[in-house]
Order: C-alpha cells, then structure tokens, then sequence
C-alpha cells in the first residue's frame, strides 16, 4: 500500500487505527483483571481508551508522513541526523 502524505491518511491508517482501538482496551481489561483479581470491567473507561487510542493513532497520521520522507527533506537543506552512537542516519 502507498503511504500517506503530510495532511492525508489513506484506508492503511485507518485499518491502523482501527487496530489499535481494538487493542487498547484488551489491554486495560488484562491490567485491570490482573490488578485487581477479579474480571469487572468498566466499560465507559474500556471504550474511551480505545476510541482515544484509535484517534490518537489517526491524528498522528494526519500530520506525518514517512520517516525516510523527513530525512530527505533535512539532508536537502544541507542538515544531518546522527543516531546515538554519533553515526549519520541517511534516507533509502
């Protein structure tokens, strides 16, 4: 699939996203399950945290792109990305 563009998200984000709402709230119901030893579950909280999470996700998107797209556009400026042991980071 093609990768969104900055101010853009495609059906991949979105599917992403989607993911991520299903999966936060999994989550909070293992933590809570495990904390707590007993399986009550708050659903107001269960599916804020996935709505939140999947929005999250998808707002991020929005105002992104790709990484590689980024450090195209620094190397272009004449700048330089170093990674932690001081070695350059270049685009593929």
């Amino acid at each position: 699939m093609m990768k969104s563009t900055t101010f853009s998200i495609n059906w991949n984000d979105f599917l992403k996203g989607l993911l991520i709402s299903v999966l936060a709230p999994v989550l909070i119901i293992l933590y809570n399950t495990v904390s707590t030893g007993s399986f009550d579950i708050d659903w107001k909280q269960v599916l804020t945290a996935g709505a939140s999470a999947g929005l999250a996700y998808i707002i991020k998107n929005f105002f992104t792109n790709d990484t590689s797209a980024a450090i195209k556009l620094i190397e272009k400026q004449g700048g330089q990305i170093k990674d932690a042991e001081g070695n350059n980071i270049t685009s593929k």
